[in-house]
C-alpha cells in the first residue's frame, strides 16, 4: 500500500509482488495511453500476464511477435522492451511503468521514456 501512496520505487526480492504492484498501479492510474517497459521482449510477458487481475476491464488484447497491448476501459497499455531503445521513441504517453528496472541497459532508456510523457498525468514508476 505504501508504494501506491508515495512517489518511491518498490524494492523487494524475488516473489515480493513488484510486478503485481505495478499491475495494480496501472488499474489505479488515470485513463491514458501508457507503456509497460521490460528489459527484453520475453520479459514483457510478465507484466502482460499480471494484468489478468483486470478481468472484465480488459476489452481487447494482443500478445504476438509484434506489438503487445491491452485495451482497458481506463486506457490503452502497450508492452515494450528495451531490446531496441530507439523503438521506444515516438509515443505520446500519460505514464509508463518499468518492470525489472534494475536490468535496464542504461539511463538513456529512462530519458527516452521521460521524453514520451506528453499526456496527463505525466508519471513514470518502477515497482
Amino acid at each position: 500500500m505504501a508504494f501506491w501512496r508515495t512517489p518511491h520505487a518498490f524494492l523487494g526480492g524475488v516473489g515480493a509482488g513488484k510486478t503485481f504492484a505495478g499491475a495494480m498501479a496501472i488499474l489505479r492510474a488515470p485513463a491514458s495511453v501508457s507503456t509497460a517497459v521490460a528489459p527484453t521482449a520475453d520479459m514483457t510477458g510478465e507484466p502482460y500476464k499480471a494484468l489478468t487481475i483486470a478481468g472484465p476491464l480488459v476489452q481487447e488484447g494482443r500478445r504476438g511477435t509484434g506489438d503487445r497491448y491491452k485495451l482497458l476501459r481506463t486506457g490503452q497499455i502497450h508492452f515494450r522492451s528495451t531490446d531496441y531503445p530507439e523503438r521506444l521513441c515516438g509515443h505520446k504517453l500519460g505514464w509508463f511503468w518499468f518492470d525489472e528496472a534494475t536490468q535496464l541497459p542504461d539511463e538513456d532508456v529512462c530519458m527516452i521514456m521521460i521524453g514520451r510523457l506528453r499526456l496527463k498525468p505525466g508519471r513514470g514508476w518502477s515497482p
